[in-house]
């Protein structure tokens, strides 16, 4: 089975502890879920506030280097 990676988002400085404190969660679950590697219960909503604190998406392009 296929695990499904959603695309990285990055946030301005700060903007981790806000989240942090607002939604209750702990800095290593909003690195995971910010870098698309989990998907929780307090996934999307960690997700959701990121982009509305000023995240951004990155695009979901794989770099390799040949």
């Amino acid at each position: 089975m296929k695990k499904e990676k959603f695309p990285k988002i990055v946030v301005p400085v700060g903007t981790r502890k806000k989240i942090a404190e607002s939604l209750g969660v702990s800095y290593d679950t909003i690195r995971k879920a910010l870098d698309g590697q989990i998907t929780t219960v307090n996934h999307k909503k960690i997700r959701q506030l990121a982009i509305q604190l000023g995240g951004e998406v990155l695009s979901n392009a794989v770099h390799t280097d040949d």
